[in-house]
């Protein structure tokens, strides 16, 4: 049917969920996903180095975005399948400027909060970049399609 098989995981030390996630194990993850034949991996930025510790969501971060959704790159292109790769670090550090070098699609703010003016928010901000997307990267507006989903069928 051309389905494809995509999984979710994390930069840091564990998923926003809680489980373990890659930090450190970006090559055996990478290797992982492709020998499961993985087609889409999205990659969050829970648990990342922080000033404050461990946290969930940091908001003083040691070290940037670019640098840890880099390390999953390299992994992932020595892993030898090609895997959709979406960078999901809510907009940090001006994803928007570096995002197409690293992955195929990138989270440019922060979550969808279920209320119009999210929906507001993300898409006057995804105005503002339109230009950084083109074929093979572009800007991800994430959970907007959900809500506006949500919308529709109400």
């Amino acid at each position: 049917m051309g389905l494809k098989f995509g999984l979710y995981g994390s930069a840091g030390t564990k998923t926003c969920a809680g489980y373990p996630a890659s930090q450190g194990n970006e090559v055996k993850d990478a290797q992982t996903l492709a020998a499961w034949g993985v087609d889409f991996w999205k990659y969050d930025n829970c648990y990342t180095p922080c000033q404050q510790g461990s946290v969930q969501t940091c908001g003083n971060p040691i070290g940037t975005t670019q640098t840890w959704m880099t390390t999953m790159r390299d992994a992932l292109a020595k892993s030898g399948r090609p895997i959709y790769y979406n960078l999901c670090q809510w907009g940090r550090d001006n994803v928007w400027t570096w995002g197409t070098n690293v992955g195929n699609s990138w989270r440019m703010s922060v979550d969808n909060w279920n209320d119009w003016a999210s929906v507001v928010r993300i898409a006057s901000a995804a105005a503002g970049i339109a230009q950084y997307s083109a074929p093979g990267g572009f800007n991800d507006l994430d959970m907007l399609v959900s809500y506006l989903w949500k919308i529709v069928t109400y």
